[in-house]
């Protein structure tokens, strides 16, 4: 994860050229989408100056830039989608159980995709039943018969959990689509565009 100090900065000694390179696109596709506010940096330093503390929160752990790595991808392609509405992406999203009180179920990702609500699950290791179940149970309950329901995996899931799992097989039998393997994309836009061909139905 970044390490981000008091001051919004953070060394950039770590970081080889072509990951610098990846690093300065991302927080550039952060500032478009009106995420970070600007960038400096001297070749050694990055200082970012975020919109508001809500927002310095989601970076200061892995699975947080994760998630946010997974807004920017629906933000790229419901800003081009006029089928999608760009204003209706909730990130972190709490979901209240009407039935009772102060039960709730965070989504990682919600958005709508015309008329169609899509919820999003963002992974950062080894899935077990329980949280596919869940997922699953979440998104109909207060999506409807015809939500969509994503699962997005940082690693290739067979390499992290083995080929004989069935991981990805039992996934779609929840209906929940896979997209696996995020961590070697990089940009939002590559996986926005996965993302994409899932609503589309290909």
């Amino acid at each position: 994860p970044l390490v981000i100090t008091e001051d919004y900065n953070f060394s950039l000694s770590k970081f080889s050229a072509q990951e610098r390179g990846e690093l300065d696109s991302f927080v550039k596709e952060l500032i478009r989408e009106n995420i970070l506010v600007r960038d400096q940096k001297n070749g050694k330093e990055i200082w970012i100056l975020f919109k508001n503390d809500r927002i310095k929160e989601w970076f200061e752990k892995t699975g947080n830039v994760f998630e946010m790595f997974t807004y920017s991808a629906v933000c790229s392609i419901l800003s081009k989608d006029t089928a999608g509405l760009k204003n209706m992406v909730l990130s972190d999203a709490k979901i209240y159980w009407p039935e009772v009180e102060n039960l709730f179920n965070e989504i990682d990702v919600v958005f709508m995709h015309g008329y169609i609500p899509v919820f999003v699950s963002c992974k950062n290791g080894k899935i077990g039943d329980s949280e596919l179940y869940k997922f699953k149970i979440v998104a109909e309950r207060f999506g409807g018969p015809y939500a969509k329901k994503i699962l997005i995996a940082a690693e290739s899931l067979e390499d992290l959990m083995g080929e004989g799992t069935g991981i990805k097989f039992r996934s779609e039998s929840f209906g929940i689509n896979v997209i696996d393997g995020v961590e070697k994309m990089k940009t939002p836009v590559e996986l926005g565009a996965k993302i994409l061909k899932i609503l589309n139905g290909k």
